[in-house]
């Protein structure tokens, strides 16, 4: 299966864009660059990968998004752990913070989109909030 790899930001218009990352080693500004297109940068803290997941409306699920499980009617925030190199759940306490519960993200099911490509979607998540320095 070919992955995906992809980022969004937060532009200092407010808007969602997609497309490459590029972080300047010297300041850490993040910049997002759309395919085919001149660099644009984004808002601090604002940057986030695509999982390689979708929600169960096919929605692709960003690091930091937040999505509501209907399988426990919790929220949970998505989060990268650099230490087990895996993207992994927090429960979201709805104020910014995350709470002391952490799970790793079940076994997803394996469907096809519109055009045949296989996808790896999770049926039981919905994403409720995209991730705008919240």
């Amino acid at each position: 299966m070919d992955r995906t790899i992809k980022f969004k930001g937060i532009n200092f218009s407010g808007e969602t864009v997609y497309g490459g990352a590029f972080v300047d080693p010297n300041n850490g500004n993040a910049f997002i660059i759309p395919i085919m297109e001149c660099v644009m940068p984004i808002k601090e803290n604002t940057l986030c990968q695509f999982t390689g997941y979708y929600d169960a409306n096919g929605d692709e699920i960003y690091e930091n998004d937040i999505i509501n499980s209907s399988y426990d009617n919790r929220q949970w925030r998505v989060m990268w752990n650099n230490s087990t190199m895996e993207y992994y759940l927090a429960l979201y306490t709805g104020n910014g913070t995350e709470g002391s519960i952490n799970k790793k993200f079940s076994t997803p099911s394996f469907v096809t989109d519109t055009n045949g490509k296989p996808m790896m979607m999770y049926k039981e998540y919905t994403i409720i909030k995209e991730w705008s320095n919240i």
